[in-house]
């Protein structure tokens, strides 16, 4: 598996899918999971190579209520199950310090779940300002 990380718009995804030579069909982009065209279309994360904003799943979760830890275990189970090949997910751990329960919960989900992706990974990106730099 390879990680990929870094800020939100630095072209993570333009460098995913140039280094594995994947195309625009191999990737799924958890920031549209509930929108009409996933959904009419049935696209399927567990069919792809790629996973992008991993982070705006673990939104999703998190402002539903799901605790860190419990979010944590359910993102490495479908890693675990699916394998995909490159997982996508922004740094979200800079900033303003969270004010609500919610907000906290994803940003400590996020952390938790890059730090064991990063363990996993063979390799690991940050991309920044659309350059790639290797981490491990």
């Amino acid at each position: 598996m390879i990680l990929i990380t870094g800020g939100k718009y630095q072209g993570k995804l333009r460098r995913a899918l140039e280094m594995g030579r994947y195309s625009e069909e191999d990737y799924f982009d958890f920031n549209k999971v509930n929108s009409p065209e996933y959904v009419n279309r049935q696209i399927n994360y567990a069919d792809k190579k790629v996973w992008y904003n991993i982070q705006e799943y673990i939104r999703i979760l998190a402002y539903q209520g799901t605790e860190a830890l419990q979010i944590e275990s359910m993102i490495k189970k479908l890693v675990d199950k699916h394998n995909p090949e490159v997982l996508i997910i922004a740094e979200v751990g800079s900033g303003v310090i969270p004010v609500n329960k919610a907000d906290n919960d994803f940003r400590e989900a996020t952390g938790r779940v890059s730090v064991y992706f990063a363990e996993e990974a063979e390799e690991v990106y940050r991309i920044v300002c659309g350059m790639k730099v290797q981490l491990k």
